[in-house]
């Protein structure tokens, strides 16, 4: 059983890792296909024009530009050994050895499909694939960088000769436009065209007012600013689909500033309170009436004036009478004792009327 397990489960492994790789180039051509579909979208139904044709050299320069600025990290038109768009696409075999002018846009972000080929409506640069009659062909390339973010890639151009009716390009367009990376030319007549983007300094008022450049968009100006595209309109009451600036115009990217309004306290004037007014009631209160109390009148009028005495000499007097009539009281009985006794008398041989 074991001889039979290991086959298996090593034939599943192999087809895991073979199978893997296709699915994701899939799923990325898928992608690519839908960009060039919805550029020949607009290209059709907004300008009136027929839409271009995929050429594999173009395929092939736009995606390996793709992953170059993935591989690197960078956002630019200048590719590998410091070519320009329309150099990789002639080093591709677009053209055959004739003339080619030709055009490159790019974003580099995390977007959707969708959002990227609407972004690049913002401009007349970006928009050059979308409303020229002269371009006839288009390749597309979308990488994927190690921090997972997407890279998009379009060339389109044409070749002397091939150039399709109605053309306004005079033969000569070789614009290379950017998305995020800012206005990078692929060629130094587009550098001339793109005007990098300044940020204005305040108004007195402090408001910000910023004058469109050539070549500069909503999202580039946003970006500058640090404020959306769609904050831009909102704030100039521009509608939410436009894409096109004019040069010159002005924007607003923020109004002037507003006073804070300071709080002060101001007094406030307590409503009169009438001030209840206190009625006494008179309170009845007995008052006593005096009563004569008849003072007692000694019993002889002549002890009114012993009150006038001194009443410690008085005591003292009377005192020593008491002392004196005592003293006279003991006297006096001892004479009378002395009296009644006979002088014969003898206690121990007593009369004998006596017993």
């Amino acid at each position: 059983m074991k001889t039979n397990i290991r086959p298996v489960q090593f034939f599943v492994i192999i087809c895991a890792v073979l199978f893997a790789p296709v699915t994701s180039v899939r799923a990325q051509s898928a992608s690519v296909s839908d960009m060039i579909a919805q550029v020949n979208a607009v290209r059709t139904s907004t300008y009136g024009l027929s839409p271009l044709e995929t050429d594999s050299a173009l395929m092939s320069s736009a995606q390996a530009h793709a992953e170059y600025m993935a591989s690197t990290g960078s956002c630019s038109h200048t590719g590998a050994g410091g070519t320009n768009a329309k150099q990789r696409m002639v080093n591709a075999g677009y053209g055959g050895g004739a003339t080619v002018w030709g055009t490159e846009n790019i974003y580099c972000g995390g977007r959707s499909v969708s959002e990227v080929v609407t972004w690049w409506q913002g401009d007349y640069w970006h928009l050059l694939p979308y409303k020229e009659a002269a371009y006839r062909s288009i390749g597309g390339g979308i990488a994927t960088g190690a921090d997972g973010q997407l890279y998009f890639v379009i060339d389109v151009a044409y070749t002397s000769g091939s150039a399709g009716s109605g053309s306004t390009s005079g033969g000569g367009s070789t614009a290379g436009t950017t998305g995020s990376s800012g206005s990078t030319s692929s060629t130094a007549a587009a550098a001339q065209r793109v005007v990098p983007i300044v940020t204005a300094t305040l108004q007195p008022d402090g408001s910000l007012i910023h004058e469109v450049k050539q070549g500069q968009t909503y999202w580039g100006i946003g970006t500058a600013y640090g404020i959306t595209a769609a904050e831009i309109k909102q704030l100039n009451g521009i509608p939410s689909n436009s894409t096109v600036l004019s040069i010159g115009q002005k924007l607003m990217i923020h109004g002037p500033y507003t006073a804070t309004p300071v709080l002060s306290e101001t007094p406030t004037s307590e409503p009169a309170t009438e001030t209840p007014t206190i009625t006494q009631t008179p309170t009845i209160t007995n008052t006593p009436t005096s009563t004569g109390t008849p003072t007692p009148r000694p019993l002889f009028e002549g002890a009114a004036g012993m009150q006038n005495l001194d009443r410690r000499g008085l005591g003292i007097g009377l005192v020593v009478v008491c002392v004196l009539g005592l003293g006279l009281m003991i006297v006096g009985g001892m004479r009378k004792k002395k009296k009644d006794e006979p002088e014969d008398y003898d206690p121990l041989n007593p009369p004998i009327d006596s017993l």
